[in-house]
């Protein structure tokens, strides 16, 4: 398959996967004005954030081993659709409640897109075209946080937070008739596994029991959740703590997508001259030192906006290194039941994100001290965890 036809596959897996960012971010500008319109505090508006990782996580658990049982396209397509549903009623919540629990069914269904997508990676191409394909995808979702908060600052100044729930429910019926049209079933009927719950669930723990599974996964999903706390308070330390407008505050945020964008390009030359586990390890090192540098930053002021925005930069673009080669590692052993490799995947990424984040929000303080703690704790379990995994694969090596 050419580099051309590569890039056409993960620009329509980038459509769906896209969602999950522009659920994210779009909104995050919004978190003050949701919570002077229901009277609550921005703690509290964001655990709107925090529910829609859980059901992130919730979702791929179901999602996954039905996509292995009847193919790719059937999940996406109900996914998809509840996803736009659940969309438009956010438009219409009466009370910050009511929108944290229809964060969490836009999210249990909008999964779909974001979980499948890895899989089907996983269903046309090797190890190695997986890391490139996989770093081209990074390519297209890497846009949606450049432009999402700058959208989301176009909303807020012309209209409410409300439009920017319409606009959602828009993108995921587009995206799922982009996918349709133009991309055909991955999985053949004969590949497809006959799983019950309790087959899935035996794959399930099977995968956590597989070191050279679990290590990287865990490592990508903590590095996520770094991610997932600096999203989070990112509201609360820009616009509230330094005072930045909602539209520089959106120039902020895709300037760091920028940076993840940047390394994803650049992760694909990478991997035809080098190891990737000495990549994905090297990645996570240097998230280590960025995220000890913004911890100090964060905890005495030193530098400003400018030092803690350039530490965070770093941190979020070594993730343009760190997702790819993590899942190319850990879905290399696991072809036959990649949508439940792909699940459990999604489901501790975003579960992490929603402790993170939950965390973030518990301990918000008006300081930048809860976002800085966490994701300091996060890099250094990320590392951690990785080397561990990499203990695991050359154990099985040398026998």
């Amino acid at each position: 398959m050419t580099k051309k036809q590569q890039f056409r596959i993960a620009a329509i897996l980038g459509c769906l996967t896209a969602i999950g960012p522009l659920s994210i971010d779009m909104y995050l500008a919004s978190f003050p004005a949701i919570a002077d319109e229901f009277g609550v505090s921005e703690g509290m508006v964001q655990l709107t954030l925090s529910s829609y990782f859980v059901g992130l996580a919730m979702g791929q658990m179901v999602v996954g081993p039905l996509s292995d049982r009847f193919g790719r396209r059937l999940p996406i397509t109900i996914g998809m659709t509840v996803y736009a549903l659940a969309s438009l009623v956010a438009v219409l919540a009466p009370s910050v409640g009511v929108l944290i629990a229809v964060r969490f069914f836009q999210a249990l269904a909008g999964c779909a897109g974001m979980v499948i997508a890895r899989a089907i990676v996983r269903d046309l191409f090797n190890p190695r075209d997986s890391v490139r394909v996989l770093s081209y995808l990074m390519l297209v979702m890497g846009a949606a946080p450049i432009l999402a908060p700058m959208l989301g600052g176009i909303f807020l100044e012309y209209g409410s937070w409300r439009e920017i729930f319409v606009f959602l429910a828009a993108v995921g019926a587009v995206a799922l008739a982009i996918y349709r049209r133009h991309l055909p079933e991955s999985l053949p009927v004969e590949a497809r596994q006959r799983m019950g719950w309790r087959e899935a669930l035996s794959t399930y723990l099977m995968l956590l029991r597989d070191r050279r599974y679990i290590g990287p996964t865990l490592a990508s999903a903590l590095s996520s959740g770094a991610m997932f706390a600096y999203i989070t308070a990112s509201p609360t330390v820009f616009i509230s703590l330094y005072g930045v407008s909602e539209s520089v505050f959106g120039m902020l945020l895709g300037l760091n997508a920028c940076g993840l964008v940047g390394l994803s390009f650049a992760n694909q030359w990478l991997v035809v001259r080098f190891d990737i586990r000495t990549m994905l390890q090297a990645s996570l090192w240097g998230s280590v030192a960025a995220s000890a540098v913004l911890l100090v930053i964060g905890l005495t002021g030193a530098g400003g906006l400018p030092a803690i925005g350039a530490a965070l930069f770093a941190i979020v673009a070594l993730r343009g290194l760190i997702n790819p080669n993590a899942t190319a590692i850990a879905m290399a052993n696991h072809g036959h039941v990649a949508g439940s490799a792909s699940a459990l995947m999604g489901t501790l990424m975003f579960g992490l994100g929603a402790i993170a984040g939950t965390l973030v929000g518990l301990f918000e303080d008006g300081t930048a001290a809860p976002m800085v703690t966490v994701i300091f704790v996060c890099s250094i379990l990320a590392l951690l965890l990785n080397i561990w995994g990499l203990a695991g694969q050359a154990r099985v090596a040398a026998e």
